[in-house]
């Protein structure tokens, strides 16, 4: 009896922890499953190993979000983007320019880098391996800087952050729009009180003020004008002269020859008088300005002199 009372408890604790062991074991598997597939997943997104599109790009996913909206061509994108050269040197940062970097996938087949941002969701990132001169030439319709050979493929890093609606676009473009607007008719009334002009202005908004008085023929719809001048940004900056030129400037009244700001200010003319006139970018260049020389809501003064009518 007391031989048994020894080995009993020795019997009751290895069933124990028997039975313990198990349990161990059980949790221990099912830990080892959860990680390899955690490894599985980074491994796949981190891998060395790149596909290839069905337009010849290389490329490998770094995230994925197959949840996420996929980009399309006209889509105006908002990504993060990075390129290097062969030897791993960093040519372009987008985020040295703006956090908010934008730009639209145009409908060029030619051009892999659009081909490229179309493999991608919402946030996703890939990297892209890009022929250099496809890049330059068909995405950027620029040659290949020389410190580039054509023949090397660049290292593209893109985040796809968001795609930016329709109407997204049109409520910044509106608010962009009544910002410039506000801004220009301040900068109109500081110039105006600084320069001490009394006279009132037109409808229309023009300030019109004759400098010297003309004895010549009054103008009419239909005369053809020739008139010297010299335009002004508000600033004081001069950005066109016909007097610089020395050349003349001809126009027929009435047939919207020239902006409306010149229009209704030659119709108060006659031959020999000189004005300044003051124009705000609506009787102007409006919200679209003219190319590089004339911003959007510029607000424009001219020196106009009426030399003769034909």
């Amino acid at each position: 009896m007391e031989f048994l009372s020894t080995i009993l408890p020795i019997k009751r604790t290895f069933k124990s922890e028997v039975c313990f062991t198990k349990k161990e074991l059980y949790f221990t598997l099912c830990k080892f499953i959860f990680v390899f597939a955690i490894f599985f997943t980074v491994n796949s997104c981190n891998s060395d190993e790149f596909n290839t599109t069905k337009d010849g790009i290389k490329y490998k996913y770094t995230v994925k979000n197959e949840d996420g909206k996929k980009a399309q061509v006209s889509d105006i994108v908002q990504i993060n983007l990075k390129y290097y050269n062969q030897k791993d040197s960093l040519i372009f940062n987008s985020l040295d320019i703006s956090t908010n970097f934008r730009i639209k996938i145009k409908k060029n087949k030619k051009s892999l880098f659009d081909r490229a941002l179309l493999q991608l969701f919402t946030g996703e990132k890939a990297i892209f391996w890009i022929n250099a001169e496809n890049f330059y030439i068909e995405t950027q319709k620029k040659q290949v800087p020389d410190f580039i050979k054509k023949d090397e493929d660049l290292k593209f890093e893109i985040a796809l952050n968001e795609i930016i609606s329709p109407e997204i676009i049109e409520k910044e473009k509106a608010e962009k729009s009544e910002k410039l607007k506000q801004e220009e008719q301040t900068k109109l009334e500081e110039y105006i009180s600084i320069n001490e002009i009394e006279e009132k202005p037109t409808k229309t908004g023009l300030f019109i003020i004759k400098n010297k008085q003309g004895t010549g023929k009054k103008t009419q719809i239909g005369d053809t004008a020739v008139v010297h001048y010299n335009a002004f940004f508000i600033t004081g900056e001069i950005f066109d002269s016909s007097i610089e030129r020395d050349e003349p400037f001809i126009f027929v009244i009435g047939k919207n020859e020239v902006i409306p700001a010149w229009e209704e200010a030659i119709l108060t003319m006659k031959v020999g008088d000189k004005i300044t006139l003051i124009s705000p970018s609506s009787q102007a260049y409006g919200e679209q300005g003219y190319g590089k020389t004339i911003p959007p809501f510029s607000t424009l003064v001219f020196e106009i002199k009426l030399l003769k009518l034909r």
